[in-house]
């Protein structure tokens, strides 16, 4: 599930930008950019930004989900740590883009820590939650700690049961 609702997130990331990022040059907007896939072009504008000292917690932001969809963890890791350093606020899914970062790169008990902080910030989305919920069992699998992993997903699929990728991993986590 890492990254699978990440639409979603991306959705919610990118409308929060909409309404923050004011980038005066013309042409399509930074969002816009990133909704349709043109990350590299994003990535020029939103330097740019950072340059110019426009928004730059922002542009951060941005820049780490350019990063995140081409797939480059640790500069996305980076950007996203930068946004928090420029008074970008501590949101749930900024903590989730970090945690599913470190995961990807193997630091799996930052990964961990970054998902806690993430589900104790108020304002979160149903949609979040249930992705940081779900990226918590990840980590404790790549953990080795399945017994933990079971119980989390057991709780899981009892509050999601909609969620059919969620009910293959536990059968997957059965012949652990």
């Amino acid at each position: 599930m890492l990254g699978n609702k990440r639409n979603i997130v991306i959705i919610i990331v990118g409308i929060f930008c909409f309404l923050l990022m004011g980038c005066k040059e013309q042409g399509p907007s930074v969002v816009e950019l990133l909704e349709s896939g043109e990350y590299e072009t994003a990535i020029r504008k939103l330097e740019t930004m950072i340059e110019r000292d426009e928004n730059v917690g922002e542009a951060y932001r941005g820049l780490g989900i350019a990063y995140w969809e081409l797939e480059e963890y640790q500069k996305a890791r980076g950007a996203f740590e930068y946004a928090l350093v420029h008074e970008e606020e501590e949101t749930g899914i900024i903590c989730n883009f970090i945690a599913v970062c470190d995961l990807r790169l193997g630091h799996i008990e930052s990964a961990r820590q970054w998902l806690e902080r993430g589900l104790e910030k108020e304002g979160n989305a149903p949609e979040l939650i249930q992705e940081m919920e779900f990226n918590q069992i990840a980590v404790y699998e790549k953990q080795g700690d399945f017994e933990t992993a079971k119980e989390k997903l057991a709780i899981y699929v009892e509050k999601y049961p909609e969620d059919v990728e969620a009910r293959k991993e536990a059968e997957f986590l059965e012949t652990r």
